[in-house]
């Protein structure tokens, strides 16, 4: 599946972001694609987070959407259940439903320490954090 959407989720507060992150996103964004990328938008999230969304003038694999958004700073969590999505379904579709709530309950007000998140990335996304480096890598040098 193709797409022309890498999709954001960054867990820092808004006004943070759009004070001192938005410049770090742009300056990657163009080290990364090359300075071809489209349009760039962001929202403020239901638990005060930011929801970026980069629409590039062209389509791109999903798998290269979720590295890109990976490497741009996304929340790795999200991206690996996206990466987990298109690996047994063949695309990443649910990106685009946004509906952070559940039971009443924000579902960023959860969060995993270090080792929690790599035994979930083991569990739920293997050789995803090897692509990310292959794919900055090709892109560093």
């Amino acid at each position: 599946m193709m797409t022309n959407k890498i999709l954001i989720d960054y867990d820092v507060d808004y006004d943070l972001f759009v004070k001192k992150y938005l410049q770090i996103l742009r300056r990657r964004l163009i080290k990364l694609t090359n300075s071809t990328w489209g349009r760039l938008s962001y929202v403020k999230s239901h638990s005060g987070k930011v929801h970026v969304t980069i629409t590039l003038p062209y389509l791109i694999p999903q798998v290269d959407a979720i590295v890109l958004a990976i490497l741009l700073g996304s929340d790795f969590k999200r991206e690996c259940l996206n990466y987990s999505r298109i690996m047994m379904i063949g695309n990443a579709e649910s990106w685009f439903f946004n509906d952070y709530k559940t039971k009443g309950k924000e579902c960023g007000d959860k969060s995993l320490s270090p080792i929690g998140l790599k035994k979930f990335i083991e569990a739920k996304c293997p050789g995803l954090p090897e692509l990310v480096v292959r794919y900055a890598e090709g892109k560093t040098n």
